[in-house]
């Protein structure tokens, strides 16, 4: 019990840290810093944190097989580049409430790839999932008070709700093969890349000339957005079930609209109330539907 106990907290912990990723991307993007230079520096800084990992505690986990480089390549190029670009873009358009709620298309898209991808025959509760989160984005999408800035954030959003969910799925074969500090310090680096080179065509090199104030915040963001809420959570994985940890997570969700609200007063329209409603039921819904599988 006190071992499951542990679990919860080390996975509660990771998610109140990815929680707060928004709203300080936020308040650094707002002193001028680029999108896209700010997630490459971030991502970068965690892969040389993870990097010292293990080179202090074992060495050969810094080391890939030959023929898993392609799957490396994509799964740094499409979950790490495209989610953590994509995400500043949605928050520098929409605001983090917005980003945040549109980030939790994810499931959606998780069962959506499982239906045409790898052929699953999809449930009534899964099929009520995609419906009501297709719902919620919608309404946001139409919200007439902010429908010139969701054009760009609504799509940046969405794009992020797909490379999240990408993530959870290809992240299961990558750790299939490899201990996860392996798998991020590898996926981080090769992000990390494709991210310097997405800032470079949005505005150059000068997109990297930061103030070492805005430097130390970014490594603070590293720390405590990217390598110590993965180490928890992966700690708290072996404490507790899956399926549990995979719900504790999307209080995440909570935690980043009521910082959006609290920090910067993002306002609460009635349709993105409408929004975040639908999709959370989409949410509880798709849970519901993964503890009842792995509970029979």
């Amino acid at each position: 019990m006190e071992d499951t106990s542990r679990g919860y907290l080390l996975v509660l912990s990771a998610v109140v840290l990815w929680g707060t990723q928004g709203v300080l991307g936020k308040a650094v993007m707002n002193t001028g810093v680029n999108p896209q230079a700010l997630a490459a520096i971030r991502i970068l800084l965690a892969a040389l944190m993870f990097g010292l990992t293990l080179l202090i505690r074992d060495p050969s986990g810094l080391k890939i097989r030959r023929q898993d480089i392609p799957f490396f390549l994509g799964y740094g190029i499409l979950t790490v580049t495209l989610l953590h670009g994509s995400f500043n873009l949605a928050v520098y358009h929409t605001g983090v409430a917005t980003a945040s709620i549109l980030l939790y298309t994810a499931p959606a898209f998780v069962t959506l790839m499982s239906i045409f991808v790898f052929r699953e025959r999809p449930s009534v509760p899964q099929i009520l999932a995609l419906l009501l989160t297709l719902a919620g984005c919608l309404v946001i999408t139409l919200n007439p008070g902010e429908i010139e800035i969701n054009r760009t954030g609504v799509f940046f959003g969405l794009l992020t709700g797909f490379s999240y969910g990408l993530w959870k799925v290809l992240s299961k074969k990558g750790l299939d093969r490899y201990r996860p500090d392996t798998l991020n310090f590898v996926s981080m680096t090769i992000g990390g890349f494709f991210l310097i080179l997405w800032s470079l065509t949005s505005g150059g090199v000068r997109n990297f000339s930061l103030p070492p104030g805005t430097w130390v915040v970014i490594l603070l963001m590293a720390l405590v957005n990217s390598f110590l809420p993965n180490r928890f959570f992966i700690n708290g994985l072996k404490r507790m079930q899956a399926s549990r940890a995979s719900i504790l997570t999307n209080f995440e969700l909570v935690i980043s609209v009521l910082l959006a609200r609290i920090i910067f007063q993002e306002p609460f329209t009635p349709a993105k109330l409408l929004g975040f409603a639908l999709i959370i039921a989409g949410i509880i819904l798709i849970a519901r539907e993964d503890l009842r599988g792995r509970s029979v």
